[in-house]
């Protein structure tokens, strides 16, 4: 896996913890959203959908989850996205996959 920043492109929210971009699927580092069917789900994936405006993010990567996908800090805005998920309540309290 290539270490540094990395531009993603074309993003949307798959849920709130998930993008899918032209370049593959993004895991946010430290946040667990509820899934689906799961009060606050929806909450969280508009968050996320809310805070990626123009589908481009910037990915450093940190690993590869056991379905592919790259897991690693997102910066949209200057933000990372992630932490500011949590830092506002979307991630789940307890027991959030790192």
């Amino acid at each position: 896996m290539q270490a540094g920043p990395q531009r993603y492109t074309d993003c949307r929210a798959v849920d709130g913890d998930t993008l899918a971009c032209r370049q593959g699927r993004v895991r946010l580092r430290g946040v667990d959203t509820p899934e689906r069917g799961e009060s606050g789900y929806r909450a969280a994936q508009q968050e996320l959908r809310r805070r990626i405006p123009g589908g481009t993010v910037t990915v450093v990567p940190h690993h590869r989850d056991r379905h592919g996908r790259v897991v690693g800090d997102v910066y949209a805005r200057g933000q990372n996205v992630g932490r500011s998920m949590n830092a506002d309540g979307y991630s789940k309290r307890r027991g959030a996959r790192r």
